[in-house]
């Protein structure tokens, strides 16, 4: 992932990189997320692990799906702010005893899978409204038909991003995934290939 930010170009540009919370407020970092620490450091960018805080648990995505309800926009919006007094960079583990000035600098997001883009579109909005410009990335995107839905705007606009915000409604504008699929069946060959990756058995003397 390191080498395709650095050939992108847009290594450059980035200050600052902040993985995007799980959906519990007691959530750990996953694994990838200690990988994106150390591509941070080969962008000589800030990693502030903890810029994006969530206050309130957040309904996923799948559960939402599977019992009956609609993930939204404002399942996320109203779960996340910025924090004002993250974690610094470094092993001594100092928070900012002031707020981050990213007025004008480019934050990397990353989130591990992108479904529809709720959980990135809304870290967008709240980078955005305290100045920042923002480059949205994740490890995987979905191959179903879930279609990216991009947020053109809130209601209320966010105009204190370190708080906590709840939104009456928003604009999205959809850009379709489904229609780029290629092959209709990759979301089952890719749980096939799994399966039988998670069940090798391997032959005797290679194990």
């Amino acid at each position: 992932m390191a080498a395709r930010i650095h050939l992108s170009g847009i290594g450059s540009e980035i200050k600052y990189v902040a993985p995007y919370p799980g959906h519990k407020t007691t959530s750990q970092k996953t694994k990838l997320m200690n990988a994106v620490a150390v591509v941070s450091g080969s962008l000589r960018a800030q990693y502030i692990f903890d810029f994006i805080d969530r206050h309130t648990d957040a309904a996923k995505s799948q559960t939402l799906r599977t019992t009956g309800g609609s993930p939204s926009s404002e399942n996320q919006l109203s779960t996340i702010r910025l924090n004002p007094t993250p974690t610094k960079p470094g092993p001594q583990q100092r928070r900012y005893v002031n707020k981050p000035n990213i007025k004008g600098k480019t934050v990397l997001v990353v989130d591990d899978i992108c479904t529809e883009g709720y959980s990135l579109e809304a870290s967008r909005a709240f980078f955005e409204a305290a100045g920042a410009k923002v480059i949205l990335l994740s490890w995987l995107k979905t191959p179903g038909r879930n279609d990216y839905r991009a947020l053109c705007g809130t209601t209320p606009a966010i105009k204190k991003p370190f708080h906590k915000y709840i939104p009456t409604s928003v604009k999205e504008k959809i850009y379709s995934n489904s229609g780029n699929v290629i092959n209709p069946n990759a979301d089952t060959e890719i749980a096939e290939a799994y399966t039988k990756y998670i069940n090798w058995d391997w032959p005797e003397g290679l194990a």
